[in-house]
């Protein structure tokens, strides 16, 4: 009887871990800024790129920091407008680089790599794709 009952619990165990572990389709690339890296602004404050779960989601929000707009600066990265921000400008997703405005007056300007990187003033290399960088810190 022991056995039986310790292998039903084994199994209902292992039955639970399973279902529990979401599939790849439930992950989303998420800005998260670690603590002592935010100063203020996401253009100048380390940010990393973390593979989280969907469910994650709230959790990670309730401890972000604020944009100037009181918007969240912790949020769903996209390949398009990047991480949270107010001015427009995504980060790099191979390097975790905060793009800014090359002419910071002109909400149309382009963005580009920032001063502090090999690329300072120019597009990011490999636009677009998974391997957007800015060459790293000059």
């Amino acid at each position: 009887m022991k056995l039986k009952l310790g292998l039903l619990s084994l199994t209902i165990g292992l039955l639970s871990i399973i279902s529990a572990t979401p599939g790849p389709d439930h992950k989303v690339l998420w800005c998260h800024y670690p603590p002592g890296q935010w100063n203020g602004t996401p253009e100048t404050s380390k940010v990393l790129i973390l593979s989280i779960d969907v469910a994650a989601e709230p959790g990670h929000l309730g401890h972000s920091p604020l944009l100037s707009n009181s918007q969240p600066a912790e949020g769903v990265w996209s390949p398009v407008s990047g991480c949270p921000n107010v001015g427009g400008c995504r980060v790099t997703q191979f390097d975790s680089v905060q793009l800014v405005k090359l002419d910071p007056q002109n909400p149309e300007s382009a963005c580009v790599c920032p001063v502090g990187t090999n690329g300072a003033g120019a597009p990011p290399a490999n636009a677009g794709t998974e391997f957007e960088n800015c060459g790293g810190p000059v």
